[in-house]
């Protein structure tokens, strides 16, 4: 069972570590089930958080999205959940696991570059080209710290991590397709599947839906 400390895990929640997080009143990613997960408010803030109920709730098939394709909630947040405490099974996660050899532990683009979280979301051509397409600079973007890319947009804040989020997971999706079948992904597609998300989203975000549209526009500028 994975263990990190109350503050940080508090942060993947609520958008942020620093002492003047974002406005995030919008996301949907704030849950009070979530919450329930970690130690009473006057705890320790220093004291390791276990997940008892996290892996049961985020695999719930109650937390669904109408709309063929469309990702689970569930999903998403498990997915944040594994990106923000490096646990995603990349390649150089699963070498240092000794699951694979070092020959395989290679970017599936790059031959001969490790393929850590942070090459598959900062370092990667792909993901350098896709975040520029939106005009975020990729350099010095932490996997930890998902929620501080994209701050420096002209964008509504209140769904920024929102937005955000469906971009690392539109680039871990063609790390996989490119891994597992074999299908190179470029930029734009990679945006276009992210506006694709978007739009089955929205109905999430009804007290926010313009600032929601606000980011689907921006996106699809950028195609």
């Amino acid at each position: 069972m994975a263990d990190c400390s109350r503050a940080d895990a508090t942060a993947l929640w609520s958008g942020s570590a620093e002492s003047n997080p974002p406005d995030t009143r919008g996301s949907r990613f704030r849950n009070n089930r979530i919450a329930a997960c970690f130690p009473p408010t006057n705890a320790d803030p220093s004291a390791p958080v276990t997940f008892p109920g996290l892996y049961k709730y985020t695999t719930s098939k109650t937390h669904t999205l109408s709309g063929s394709g469309a990702p689970k909630l569930a999903t998403i947040k498990f997915f944040a959940w594994l990106l923000v405490l490096g646990k995603l099974n990349c390649r150089s996660y699963r070498y240092r696991r000794n699951i694979c050899t070092v020959d395989e532990s290679y970017c599936a683009l790059c031959p001969s570059v490790e393929e850590t979280d942070n090459h598959i979301f900062f370092e990667c051509a792909l993901a350098r080209n896709t975040w520029e397409c939106i005009g975020v600079d990729p350099d010095g973007g932490s996997c930890r710290h998902p929620w501080l890319m994209g701050r420096e947009l002209p964008l509504p804040s209140s769904v920024q991590y929102d937005a955000i989020l469906l971009v690392f997971w539109q680039l871990w999706k063609a790390r996989n397709a490119m891994i597992f079948n074999q299908e190179q992904r470029s930029p734009r597609r990679v945006l276009r599947h992210v506006v694709e998300d978007m739009d089955n989203w929205i109905s999430r975000y009804k007290h926010h839906s313009d600032h929601w549209s606000a980011w689907i526009d921006y996106f699809t500028a950028s195609v």
